[in-house]
C-alpha cells in the first residue's frame, strides 16, 4: 500500500505543500524562507514568541509513552520535575 504524504499549511502565507521545517521546535511549517523570516518577525503572532512554546511542547511530545494519554498540567508538571 502507498503512504500519502502529509501536507503542510506555511504558518505565515496559509499556502499549502509547505516543504521547511523550523528546525528549532519542529512543528511550524514553511513554504520558503522568506515566509520563515516574515513570520519569526512579524508584529503580532510571531514565531519568535511562539517557538520556545512549540519546543516544550513537541519535546514532551516524543517523551510520551506510546498510547500514554496526559493532560496539559500533568505534562507541564512532570517536564518541570523531570518525571517525563
Amino acid at each position: 500500500s502507498t503512504q500519502a504524504a502529509t501536507l503542510h499549511t506555511c504558518e505565515f502565507c496559509q499556502s499549502e505543500n509547505a516543504k521547511l521545517t523550523c528546525s528549532s521546535c519542529q512543528s511550524a511549517h514553511y513554504c520558503g524562507t522568506e515566509c520563515q523570516r516574515k513570520h519569526w518577525k512579524a508584529e503580532t503572532n510571531s514565531h519568535k514568541d511562539q517557538c520556545p512554546i512549540l519546543k516544550l511542547t513537541h519535546g514532551i511530545a516524543n517523551r510520551m509513552k506510546p498510547g500514554q494519554p496526559m493532560d496539559a498540567a500533568t505534562a507541564l508538571s512532570s517536564l518541570i520535575t523531570g518525571h517525563l
